[in-house]
């Protein structure tokens, strides 16, 4: 079997270093531990400062790179290092837009959300990086329209809710929302998985804070944005001003008295 793979095809027309890469990935899918640190080292040769970046990536979508990524991730779910390597991983191969769509259609956004919620005490960081990933898929029109359901957005909004306390995670799934909002049918995906309510806890967090960073303040500009497209019906603007919308607002003007956005 080895002797076969080293004499493929493959083997003599793309990177020698990620195919070995990618060969070790694929021949430890089913030991452990999981190959994170293959994964994490063709991760590194699929975007700047690696000057090959683009034809990597192209390499890494002909010996099928995301299938082998998705089913480490599946194999492990709730592992916060093989979570966060695979993530960087797949987004990293979303830039192309078959390679988005095929990670769309192989359960890699499943496969994140299905890591995070296996492991409640995971690190801010690679779940934010998880849910970084999905957005990146989605910037792909085909890939975006196999994913965004209302299973998506229950998902992402109850992530946000387990996270408030993380500006990073919150930002991160507000992008997801962002994207979401675009479309009539998202906008109503929204409204039924409790969005509009998340969104306002997520401002009134990111209000409460002692110290406000950058995250903050775009987290504030983009869920804004989200909650202004959502409130496009008599029954949601209710929902803000009958709720804590109106209080939540005053709080984030004090808490960024100085930020004209």
């Amino acid at each position: 079997m080895l002797a076969s793979f080293f004499s493929s095809t493959l083997f003599f027309h793309l990177s020698r270093s990620l195919s070995i890469l990618l060969f070790l990935s694929s021949f430890l899918l089913s030991f452990s531990p999981p190959p994170s640190y293959s994964i994490s080292c063709v991760s590194k040769l699929l975007h700047p400062p690696n000057t090959h970046w683009r034809s990597n990536v192209r390499t890494a979508i002909s010996c099928d790179c995301a299938s082998t990524v998705i089913s480490v991730l599946e194999l492990h779910p709730g592992d916060e290092d093989v979570l966060s390597r695979c993530s960087s991983c797949l987004a990293s191969l979303s830039c192309d837009a078959a390679a988005a769509l095929q990670i769309a259609e192989e359960g890699g956004v499943a496969a994140v959300l299905a890591s995070i919620d296996a492991n409640p005490d995971l690190d801010p960081e690679s779940v934010a990086g998880g849910v970084g990933m999905i957005e990146a898929v989605m910037s792909n029109p085909a890939a975006f329209s196999k994913v965004a359901d209302q299973d998506l957005v229950d998902k992402v909004v109850s992530v946000m809710g387990k996270h408030l306390e993380s500006p990073a995670i919150s930002l991160s799934c507000v992008r997801v929302l962002e994207k979401v909002a675009k479309t009539a049918e998202g906008l109503a995906m929204i409204q039924a998985s409790g969005g509009v309510k998340m969104l306002l806890s997520s401002l009134s967090a990111a209000a409460a804070r002692q110290i406000h960073g950058e995250e903050d303040a775009d987290l504030v500009v983009r869920a804004t944005k989200v909650l202004g497209r959502v409130a496009r019906t008599s029954a949601v603007i209710r929902e803000i001003k009958g709720g804590t919308g109106v209080d939540v607002y005053l709080k984030v003007l004090e808490a960024f008295p100085e930020d004209e956005r």
